[in-house]
């Protein structure tokens, strides 16, 4: 299997039911029916996915305890990322897709069978988490063949890192091919189960910790249970 389509192994069952934010131990206890229609989500929506991502590296230019500048232009003005980025010496920007194909299929089945329906989307969520993770675990791969460690990946889309500015930030230095994903005018992703991130690269990278621990939604949020980094 092409390594771009390795992670396709990796989704079953449990992680159909984690992309929909449920336990996957408590449904097979309390309504095993569902294991059957995650099931059927997977035989029916696994082929639909259609993975890419664009990635490109670029160095810091300027640091200081409360902003960084990466060689590209873009600003960093977020003590809280400037932390987690502490000891890298270059970022990686990512943006990733599995296509829109699952999705249209997850939305053609609300109006018949909205059970099938939702499982279908929680197989494109678990896709887009396992695919994003499977890039991460590329990255991290080709950092530690040079001698180096990487930070958590960072998105847009929190009070450290607006959307606004962090989208087009990173869409403006890959330049992804807007005929597979591309951004609106609410600089929200198109396809919608796409990803954009960076992860810092150094020789002395701060510890990682966890994603979610710097989430403002990490005390409420119901889909903890399906972040896999």
């Amino acid at each position: 299997m092409d390594q771009q389509y390795q992670f396709l192994e990796t989704l079953d069952v449990d992680a159909v039911l984690k992309g929909q934010g449920a336990d996957p131990e408590m449904i097979a206890q309390r309504t095993p029916g569902l294991l059957k229609i995650a099931q059927s989500a997977l035989d029916l929506g696994l082929h639909l996915v259609e993975p890419a991502n664009f990635r490109k590296s670029f160095s810091i230019a300027f640091r200081d305890e409360k902003d960084m500048l990466v060689e590209n232009g873009m600003q960093l003005t977020s003590k809280r990322i400037v932390e987690i980025l502490r000891g890298a010496e270059a970022v990686e920007l990512v943006v990733c897709t599995i296509g829109e194909k699952l999705e249209n299929l997850s939305m053609s089945y609300f109006s018949t069978d909205a059970a099938l329906a939702l499982a279908l989307d929680g197989l494109a969520n678990a896709a887009i988490d396992h695919l994003t993770e499977s890039i991460c675990c590329q990255i991290d791969l080709d950092a530690l063949s040079e001698g180096l460690k990487t930070s958590l990946p960072i998105s847009p889309g929190s009070d450290d890192w607006l959307l606004e500015i962090g989208q087009p930030a990173i869409f403006n230095a890959i330049k992804p091919d807007p005929g597979i994903i591309k951004l609106n005018e609410s600089f929200l992703m198109i396809p919608k189960k796409s990803a954009s991130f960076m992860v810092g690269i150094g020789g002395k990278m701060a510890e990682k910790g966890r994603t979610c621990d710097f989430c403002n939604a990490r005390e409420t949020c119901r889909y903890r249970l399906r972040k896999r980094f």
